[in-house]
């Protein structure tokens, strides 16, 4: 479950003003015909909208994972152990559970029979985790943004960084990567060779940040624990825009993850509570 502030004056992202010209031939009358192709939509941050917010409690703030069914309502939990720091889903019947706390690993778990398929140790503790092409990527604290074939067991490193801090998030969406550091509270934006492409920091927006999930487009979602709200950043990481917050009760706000599907917004706070959206 583990996956935005009014800035004056910020821009748009560009649209397309003029419309490519494609020329066609027929061989019958030899005369030239022309197509104007329809323009391509894009989307400015200035756009999304979040509607349809429910609001679910779980009681149990710690040692717990909860599933949700595709109605958005509570399907079962499973106790786990160890301080889990996040999850993330690797197919429709297993997920991956990172542990911060001795002994440090990666546990895979078959959601239906709720039993463990595997465990990844290392020595270090784990913090945020997301899937990308059949690879586990996490941030490993003094180590930096790893990858793990989970088939095969193959550790690599992607972005190396021997003073990496606690509770760095991290989430893939397609060619890039997005990392969230609240030691600096800088979204951080690389591609999946661990080179930096941009970087987002302002401390006025963000604060205290935890949570990171992306949109079909790459606008970037962030949750900003110190300032209780959900900041998306567009995809060159040059705007920013405040979606919700204290408005709709959110309460430190730490988990985030968009389903590309549904379009279902998902945040989880510190006090138990998760607020679901949809966004359009």
């Amino acid at each position: 479950m583990s996956d935005i502030l009014s800035i004056a004056g910020y821009g748009k992202i560009s649209r397309i003003t003029s419309f490519p010209t494609v020329t066609m031939k027929t061989e019958k009358n030899k005369q030239a015909k022309y197509l104007v192709a329809s323009p391509i939509a894009t989307k400015s941050i200035d756009d999304i909208n979040l509607s349809s917010h429910k609001k679910l409690k779980i009681p149990e703030k710690y040692g717990h994972v909860f599933i949700l069914n595709e109605n958005e309502s509570l399907e079962c939990k499973k106790k786990v152990t160890n301080q889990p720091a996040d999850v993330s889903c690797i197919d429709d019947r297993t997920i991956a559970i990172s542990y911060n706390y001795h002994p440090f690993q990666i546990k895979i778990i078959n959601i239906s029979s709720k039993q463990t398929e595997k465990l990844i140790n290392t020595s270090n503790r784990y913090y945020g985790i997301t899937n990308g092409q059949r690879k586990l990527i996490y941030c490993l604290y003094g180590k930096g943004i790893m990858s793990v074939d989970f088939t095969r067991d193959d550790v690599s490193t992607i972005f190396k960084q021997p003073e990496m801090t606690v509770w760095n998030y991290v989430t893939a969406s397609r060619d890039k990567l997005y990392r969230t550091n609240p030691a600096n509270d800088t979204v951080t934006c690389y591609n999946t060779t661990g080179e930096k492409v941009w970087e987002y920091n302002d401390k006025s927006v963000l604060k205290d940040i935890y949570g990171v999930t992306t949109e079909k487009n790459d606008d970037v979602h962030v949750a900003s624990l110190g300032n209780n709200s959900i900041v998306v950043l567009s995809p060159d990481g040059k705007h920013a825009r405040r979606l919700t917050g204290e408005e709709d009760n959110l309460n430190q706000p730490h988990g985030i993850y968009l389903d590309k599907t549904r379009n279902n917004l998902l945040i989880a706070c510190f006090n138990g509570d998760v607020h679901m959206y949809k966004v359009s």
